[in-house]
């Protein structure tokens, strides 16, 4: 907790997105962001211990949250609107535990089918997330013949993404797709590893998203 606060009050980052968050219904907002100038959106695992998604976001921003149908209650997905000027940017932090069974193939379906609707909107996409998918080729944009990675892979290509960290964020793998399936890669710079935060086994990934205006606008973004 003294380590996120740090994070948070270094005045470094807008915007921090964490995957497998551990949060639980013990730990309240108040305890995670005692000064109260972030906006939190968090999606605790419920009935086991890990997982979950939470995002901190600068108060300043007056992010919108995305309101989720309830028929995908079940998926470790959270996402906002962000207004800038006159652009616009849907993100989302997504985790997909590392299963490939029958009912992970249900779950990257559903998973999926909610990027596709609430991803198909008029305005730059964000999607930040460990999809715990370590074999895909991203320069090819190729993967094994295993239903869950190519679904990853089709998605991907499908609505015109782009993947963005080609460096490994655990081990030897890429299992982050960090700020970087992204549908205008014009926005996003400077994205680069840092050092794991807490007892993560994952690097941390930075980057900035600039926005040309009259006035350039710049956000700092850091995601676990």
């Amino acid at each position: 907790m003294q380590e996120l606060h740090q994070l948070l009050y270094s005045n470094t980052f807008d915007i921090i997105f964490i995957t497998e968050s551990w949060l639980h219904d013990e730990v309240t907002d108040g305890s995670l962001v005692p000064h109260s100038c972030y906006v939190i959106l968090r999606k605790d695992r419920k009935l086991c211990r890990g997982g979950g998604v939470c995002i901190f976001i600068k108060k300043c921003f007056n992010p919108i949250p995305v309101i989720f149908d309830s028929k995908y209650d079940e998926l470790e997905i959270i996402g906002f609107d962000l207004f800038t000027g006159i652009y616009s940017v849907r993100y989302f932090a997504v985790y997909r535990r590392p299963t490939f069974d029958s009912a992970a193939v249900s779950y990257m379906t559903e998973l999926l089918d909610c990027l596709s609707v609430y991803g198909s909107v008029n305005r730059t996409v964000v999607i930040v997330g460990d999809f715990n998918l370590s074999k895909i080729d991203w320069d090819s944009y190729t993967s094994p013949s295993d239903t869950i990675h190519q679904m990853l892979v089709s998605f991907v290509v499908h609505f015109g993404l782009t993947q963005l960290i080609n460096f490994k964020t655990h081990e030897s793998n890429i299992l982050d797709l960090l700020g970087l399936i992204c549908n205008d890669v014009n926005y996003i710079s400077r994205l680069q590893a840092d050092v794991p935060f807490g007892s993560s086994d994952h690097a941390t990934i930075t980057f900035n998203m600039v926005f040309p205006e009259k006035k350039q606008q710049l956000f700092q973004s850091a995601a676990k």
